[in-house]
């Protein structure tokens, strides 16, 4: 019941901030959104080989995870304005797709105890 009211409070503050797509893993794969698709169609924001990546310097890799920290505090915020608390530690599985404007294109996210590793 906890996840369901999580991802009820992802869709609505999705829904605020004029972004796309918000899923979880079960719900993307059942309605046809591939994510290995996905991991070729979007740049990853780093990678070992900075030619491969959106941001290739550290100062931009800086930037990038400033910014990636906001996000999540900003996400933590709208959580306990509305009263969201998580029962017990509870770990994430997330792919972030953005668009080039910076807007989400796709949230894609896994609470259970399952993770999935994909291939990149």
């Amino acid at each position: 019941m906890r996840i369901l009211k999580l991802f009820l409070i992802l869709l609505f503050f999705n829904n605020l901030h004029s972004q796309s797509k918000v899923f979880s893993v079960e719900e993307a794969q059942k309605i046809g959104i591939n994510i290995e698709k996905l991991d070729l169609e979007y740049k990853s924001a780093v990678h070992i080989d900075s030619t491969k990546a959106v941001f290739r310097t550290e100062a931009q890799q800086q930037k990038l995870q400033e910014s990636y920290i906001k996000l999540l505090q900003d996400f933590g915020s709208f959580l306990n304005k509305n009263n969201f608390k998580w029962e017990s530690k509870t770990k994430c599985f997330q792919r972030i797709y953005f668009a080039p404007n910076g807007k989400i294109d796709y949230f894609i996210y896994n609470f259970k105890l399952k993770m999935y590793f994909l291939k990149i």
